[in-house]
């Protein structure tokens, strides 16, 4: 049962990281755009900042569904 609280929780974080980086990559998009096409100069230091810490939240979560994998194998061993 703790392996699939902590399958879940690594899924759902792994989830959470990729919606922030689609909503970061759309910011930066759209002030690129804008300054294209409109001369503004738009602040890209925010969504780039949200992008790199979506980033570091994904490998987090990938790397508690490591952890999570390799202590079930090894329960697996002992009970075996």
């Amino acid at each position: 049962m703790v392996s699939n609280v902590s399958m879940a929780n690594g899924l759902t974080a792994f989830q959470n990281a990729s919606d922030h980086m689609a909503r970061a990559g759309d910011q930066i998009a759209k002030a690129s755009v804008a300054t294209m096409t409109e001369g503004k100069k738009s602040d890209l230091l925010s969504p780039i900042v949200d992008l790199q810490q979506a980033s570091l939240d994904a490998k987090a979560a990938v790397r508690l569904l490591e952890v999570e994998k390799e202590t079930s194998e090894y329960l697996l061993d002992v009970m075996a």
